[in-house]
């Protein structure tokens, strides 16, 4: 769809607002890939593996409206309408005949809606809830939160769900004519080929698709529970390096749930000015955006840990980096996990010459771009689900998967087929403006902070989910506010 296309508009009947009707797929059961049963498995009431996007937006949105273009988004998405069941001895998604409704609509008249968060919840994808939408409105500006199961999409695809929510509104308040959802045979058809390790799936030519021996499968194992890496240190270690400090803990209660409400996600934007100039020193020394950043959370752990004396010089920073497995025949795929994981890593040490470092990671960004490291992750994965429990046994093994997770999704407008009306670089959805998109990832139990980083209107956002559990509310703001000031420190260095 382009800009020209909001001149005309056939509204689609709309349903009910309670609840979405949708016919059982008769296509239906899929079994769920590698990346979708680790999803499952690693999810906790504690630490549930739900993405949290935020959107803002100026202007009036109508409620009526807003709840019909979720439920014609709904129907958009095949996985968004099943729930995860056990199938013939595996789990495999099934169809729901009736979704509730998953708008959440709160009034907030007399406050500023983007001080407003959701908390951390999880959501039952065994019984079909894998989203849940949260507005806070007032009359001249409302947040959008976006809560998706990882098993139903990962982060991209969480980009392109709020873009399409967003076009499916203005095709309701501005004129838009979308094009009609694939039935549900052409989705399922589409989504058998979802697997990256599937030979339909692989690029043309590309070496990395062949089969790796298991001996090599093995050992990259074996020396991913060897190498633990450090923990991030925690509320109750800060406290103990200050003695005089108060400390303020989520407690747990005894079946494991968090006692009070924990803020999901926390966001600070990088000044325009600070962008430009991490751009410019990225270009000086031919490497990414991303390696910088990258660059910088190794420092910032680095000094955090320092400061509460924790880890020595030889311990490994390990941040997971999730690694997009998406080529071109992707392209009309439904939402869904196109994504596996890169693990780089480093001791505490190597945080000592940046300059060094960072054509480290400048070499090692380069191999994930070929897919490489993502296909070992998933035919590890796919090893694992070969031998009864043995997800969940590795997870209990691997206790601490990584230091951290930085998940970046790059430029928003890139990652999306629908191509709204801009005001000032800003998507304009009907009669409202989209002023911020972002989002951070779920967080495992020993990995405490989990970044996301979006480009949108010219700005970076940065976001970040915390262990409520290990990392007070208190702490989570200076961890981001301290990374953000790094990177400033960091821009102003000479390496």
């Amino acid at each position: 769809m382009d800009s020209a296309s909001l001149d005309s508009l056939t509204l689609p009947p709309s349903p009910a607002p309670a609840a979405v009707s949708v016919p059982a797929a008769r296509c239906l059961p899929l079994p769920l890939s590698e990346f979708e049963e680790y999803m499952l498995c690693d999810d906790r009431p504690t630490h549930p593996m739900v993405i949290v996007m935020l959107a803002d937006v100026t202007g009036l949105l109508h409620e009526a409206e807003f709840r019909t273009s979720v439920a014609a988004l709904l129907r958009r998405q095949l996985l968004l309408r099943c729930r995860i069941q056990i199938h013939n001895g595996r789990p495999a998604w099934l169809p729901l005949t009736e979704i509730p409704d998953p708008v959440v609509w709160h009034c907030v008249a007399s406050a500023d809606p983007a001080m407003s968060v959701p908390t951390v919840q999880p959501l039952d994808i065994r019984s079909g809830q894998g989203l849940r939408v949260t507005v806070w409105f007032t009359p001249t500006a409302s947040r959008i939160s976006l809560e998706l199961h990882h098993a139903c999409a990962d982060g991209i695809a969480a980009v392109q769900l709020l873009n399409e929510m967003f076009a499916e509104y203005a095709a309701r308040t501005g004129g838009a004519v979308l094009p009609p959802p694939p039935s549900d045979a052409v989705a399922f058809q589409a989504l058998e080929t979802r697997s990256p390790l599937q030979k339909s799936q692989a690029p043309d030519n590309n070496s990395t698709t062949r089969s790796t021996p298991l001996h090599i499968l093995v050992a990259k194992l074996a020396r991913l529970l060897g190498r633990r890496p450090v923990r991030i240190a925690d509320s109750l270690a800060r406290q103990q390096s200050r003695p005089n400090a108060v400390m303020q803990l989520q407690p747990s209660s005894p079946d494991g749930h968090v006692g009070d409400p924990f803020p999901a996600i926390s966001v600070q934007s990088v000044p325009d000015g600070l962008l430009t100039k991490l751009r410019s020193i990225a270009a000086t020394k031919a490497v990414g955006l991303n390696d910088l950043l990258l660059l910088q959370m190794f420092r910032h752990v680095t000094n955090w840990n320092t400061e509460a004396g924790l880890g020595s010089e030889r311990s490994w920073v390990r941040i997971a980096v999730p690694v997009s497995m998406r080529n071109p025949r992707n392209g009309q795929l439904p939402a869904c996990n196109l994504v596996s994981y890169a693990l780089v890593t480093h001791r505490m040490r190597d945080c000592r010459e940046p300059s060094r470092l960072l054509q480290q990671i400048h070499e090692k960004t380069a191999t994930m771009r070929s897919g490489k490291d993502g296909l070992i992750a998933l035919k590890i994965f796919r090893l694992l689900r070969r031998i009864p429990w043995g997800v969940r046994a590795f997870l209990s093994l691997w206790p601490c998967a990584g230091t951290l997770v930085l998940a970046n999704v790059g430029h928003v407008s890139r990652r999306c087929r629908f191509q709204l009306p801009l005001t000032h670089g800003r998507w304009t959805a009907g009669n409202i403006i989209v002023e911020r998109v972002c989002g951070a990832p779920p967080v495992r139990p020993h990995t405490l902070a989990a970044f996301g980083i979006t480009e949108y209107a010219g700005q970076l956002h940065i976001s970040l989910r915390t262990d409520g559990t290990r990392l007070n509310a208190a702490d989570t703001d200076l961890f981001l506010r301290q990374f953000i000031s790094g990177l400033r420190k960091f821009a102003e260095e000479d390496l």
